[in-house]
């Protein structure tokens, strides 16, 4: 694979690479610092983008109903808690450059059986692994289901340093974006509550929450993803820069 952190960014933003503004320049030279950072945080890829390559798609939110999902209505970081799609574009379209962030899931088997039906539900709870990290039932393999969550811990860790050293080098609107539904606590406070989020510092709404289309996105940039069960899996998140 190429090194994704060194591919090309500002070509889609401006025409003519050579006359680009100096804060363009000086911009591009610090995604490349965030990204090797993220690297070194122990991030599997660290990759800047334009912002016009992330991907918003009205049919996110539909798949938080369809099946519904457990964390919908229940968590301060998922649908309908959060800004609606139409919000959030406009918000997109003031942006110019983010960082995608890619963590590395565990291989191993979702569950101690080896077989599956072909049912959706049987479908959907193997999907749902890697869409939240939680458990759906009982015949998960509970030290594959501790290694995901341990993942998915990584990558709010990396998301969370990648924002505040964004933060810190003057990006003040940096803004950072996890994967699947928020597990930092047992039960989440949820939406009406009288106690405000434990965690604001770490807690990230995810990037489907938000209507983006994960898996066209990261398409966008070089990487596949798959939600099979025989295939490696991985968390992705995202940083909004500047």
């Amino acid at each position: 694979m190429e090194n994704l952190a060194e591919r090309e960014l500002f070509t889609p933003l401006r025409e003519g690479g050579s006359d680009a503004s100096n804060t363009e320049r000086e911009l591009t030279s610090f995604l490349r610092k965030a990204c090797q950072r993220a690297l070194d945080l122990g991030a599997a890829d660290a990759i800047p983008l334009s912002a016009t390559e992330i991907v918003l798609d009205e049919r996110v939110f539909l798949k938080c109903l369809v099946p519904v999902c457990s964390f919908y209505g229940r968590n301060l970081m998922c649908p309908p808690n959060l800004m609606p799609l139409s919000q959030f574009r406009k918000i997109l379209a003031d942006y110019s450059a983010a960082i995608l962030i890619r963590i590395e899931n565990p291989q191993g088997k979702t569950t101690k059986e080896t077989g599956r039906t072909g049912d959706l539900s049987g479908a959907w709870r193997s999907a749902d692994l890697s869409i939240n990290g939680k458990a759906v039932d009982q015949g998960l393999d509970s030290r594959y289901f501790q290694a995901l969550n341990g993942a998915k811990e990584k990558l709010l860790e990396v998301i969370e340093r990648t924002e505040a050293m964004c933060f810190q080098a003057g990006y003040r609107f940096a803004a950072g974006f996890s994967a699947g539904g928020c597990v930092l606590c047992d039960q989440c406070v949820g939406a009406g509550g009288s106690q405000g989020c434990r965690h604001p510092f770490r807690a990230r709404p995810s990037m489907e929450a938000m209507g983006i289309d994960v898996v066209a996105t990261a398409e966008r940039v070089g990487l596949e993803l798959s939600f099979g069960e025989e295939t490696a899996r991985s968390w992705l998140g995202l940083v909004l820069v500047a």
